[in-house]
Parts: structure tokens; sequence; C-alpha cells
């Protein structure tokens, strides 16, 4: 029997790519994934407690080759994807955080960060989580309501157009430094049917007679970023890959 947790856009597709991109090195010593969701795409209020849940709460990232304590939504900072622009960005916890540096054993810093397209939006939940943090809003999930009330609000003002991004830094097999960024765009509202791609793969793959190792595990090297293009083929989906 197998059991893969985790057969979406976080492990599945980040490790897909990833693995594409270390064929290239040797080395990998930095990871950086980023989401940037369109603004008026559907969603729904669980990802969004998702979200509060770790809103101004500390958790552990890999970061120079230690374990640091980050807190959710901060580390602001500006992230350019393709097509899309710059956005805000922000730390997430999510499991890539701890999958990623226990996968490839060089690697010495892995971030995880999110960009809503919306600026007031985003600077409004990184302002939440300075009041979750300081201990003024004890359980930001509880506003997830009223919160998706307001973004439903906003929409008008946003698209339907999200990106993803996945930048990679190491070594390459002649000893120099070097770097690959995945970019991903998803148009016409397509962004939120990416993670549901892995679990359709691996059905496939396993109605055609595969088989893969039984046992339980997150989903990741269950599907290659060739699989992931041919499974979105008939949607607005595009990425490139940009190396220096």
């Amino acid at each position: 029997m197998l059991v893969a947790s985790g057969a979406s856009t976080l492990p599945a597709v980040s490790s897909a790519v990833i693995d594409s991109l270390a064929s290239g090195f040797d080395r990998i010593e930095q990871l950086e994934i980023g989401i940037a969701p369109g603004q008026a795409v559907s969603r729904g209020r669980a990802t969004l407690e998702a979200v509060l849940s770790y809103c101004g709460q500390p958790f552990k990232e890999w970061n120079s080759g230690q374990w640091t304590e980050v807190f959710g939504w901060q580390g602001l900072h500006r992230i350019h994807y393709a097509d899309l622009g710059w956005r805000w960005g922000a730390r997430c916890d999510v499991p890539d955080l701890e999958l990623l540096p226990a996968r490839y054993a060089s690697l010495e810093s892995v971030r995880f960060d999110a960009s809503l397209e919306l600026a007031i939006e985003h600077l409004g939940l990184w302002a939440l989580s300075w009041l979750a943090r300081v201990g003024l809003v004890r359980h930001p999930a509880d506003l997830a309501g009223t919160l998706l009330w307001i973004a439903r609000l906003l929409d008008r003002f946003g698209g339907n157009v999200g990106g993803m991004r996945v930048r990679l830094v190491g070594r390459r097999p002649d000893g120099t430094s070097g770097e690959s960024t995945w970019n991903l765009t998803a148009r016409n509202g397509d962004g939120p049917v990416i993670p549901c791609i892995p679990a359709i793969v691996i059905a496939e793959r396993l109605a055609s007679g595969e088989s893969f190792e039984p046992g339980a595990r997150p989903c990741q090297g269950m599907m290659t970023l060739e699989q992931f293009s041919d499974a979105t083929r008939d949607l607005a989906i595009t990425w490139s890959i940009q190396t220096s």
C-alpha cells in the first residue's frame, strides 16, 4: 500500500522542479520558493485559516546551515515574478522547510514566501502578524471569515493571473557558482488547478500498471517536471527557466 502526503503544489510540484534544476549542479546551497496567487481566483476559508494559523507564530527555517526561529508572514521583502512583476513576499510555514534539507544534504538555506497581488492586503496580513506576535491578537484564524469577506470585496481590483518561482543557487560541475530560476505563470484563473495535478499524474501512473515502493512518505520524486508539463498542456499555464 502506498500513502503519499502532499500530492499538491508543495512538495510534489516544488520537488519536481528542484530535481530538474538540480541536474545542472554538483552541489545545491540555497533554495527559494515563492507563490503569487491572482487576487480574483477562487479561494476557500480553509486555505485562509491555514495561513492565519501561523501568522505571527514562530517556526524553524534552515538558514546558513542551522535552524533559525522566524515568524509567519514576516521577513517582508520584494520578489520579482515573471509576467507579474514585483510583489511583496512574506514567510510561510510549509512542509518543504523541513523536507528539503533532509532531501539535499548540501543545502545551506531554504525559504518559502507567499506574495499576494494587492499590496494593501499583503501588508494588512503583515500588520496582523505583528499583532499576533506581541499577543494583542491571540487567534488570528478566528478572523478568517471577516478577512475572506474583505478579500472578496477587493477582488475587483485584482486579476486572475498567478505565478510560482523556484530559485536554486549552487555549484556547477566546473566548480563555479551559478543559479537557475524556474518561473511559472498561470492565466485565466487556472492557478488553483495546479495543486490537483500531482494526484492526477500519480493516479494515471498507477492505472497504467506502474508501481511505487509501498509505505507512507511525502510526495517527493513521484512526478517529474515533464509529467507536470504534459498534465497541464491544455491549461493556460506556461513556465520557463533562467540560468546564470
